[in-house]
Parts: structure tokens; C-alpha cells; sequence
């Protein structure tokens, strides 16, 4: 018996939301207007949906780029770090030379 009762039950649901749909259905179809409206609807929902396509896009492109620009920055600092290292030991190197030389020439004129 409370096996039929849930049949009949969910018979009855299920013919009250057909009911529904078959009057939202219907509506739809005699009320033209409402017809072109939820054409607009979809139009836009698609633009919608295409324009947040757009921004994940952009967002993905703009990350990218950041991380490109810190790789950048942090290939500069260590080129500039190299560069002063560079320089101090060609300075270094002149020092040694001029003292080369000039050891050189006190030892050419004894």
C-alpha cells in the first residue's frame, strides 16, 4: 500500500510540472512579443558569455606578462650585479698594470 501511495504521488508531480511546462510552452508561443524578448535574452546571454571568455583571456595574458616583466627585472639586477663586479675587477686590473709599469720602468732605469 505505501508503495502504490509513492507511485501515485510521484504520478502526480510529475503531471503537475508536464501541466506547467506544457502552459509556459504554449505562452510563449501565443505571446509573440515575450517570443522576441527571450530571443534578445539569449543574444545577450551569449555576448555575456563571449565577453567573459574575453576577460579570462585577457586576465591569463596579463598574469603572463607580469611574470615576464619580474623575469625581466630580475635578469636586469643580476646583469647590473655582473656589470659591477665587471667594473671592479678591470679596475683592479689597471691598478696591477700601472703598477707593472711603473715597476718596469724604475727597474729599466737602474
Amino acid at each position: 500500500m505505501d508503495r502504490t501511495k509513492i507511485v501515485i504521488k510521484t504520478g502526480l508531480v510529475w503531471a503537475i510540472i508536464s501541466l506547467l511546462i506544457g502552459c509556459a510552452q504554449i505562452q510563449g508561443l501565443t505571446d509573440p512579443k515575450m517570443g522576441s524578448q527571450n530571443r534578445r535574452i539569449d543574444e545577450l546571454t551569449a555576448k555575456l558569455i563571449k565577453s567573459k571568455q574575453t576577460i579570462l583571456a585577457l586576465r591569463d595574458e596579463n598574469k603572463q606578462l607580469k611574470i615576464d616583466k619580474l623575469r625581466l627585472m630580475n635578469t636586469n639586477r643580476k646583469l647590473k650585479k655582473h656589470n659591477q663586479e665587471l667594473v671592479m675587477k678591470i679596475d683592479m686590473l689597471k691598478i696591477l698594470d700601472h703598477r707593472v709599469e711603473e715597476k718596469r720602468k724604475n727597474y729599466n732605469n737602474e
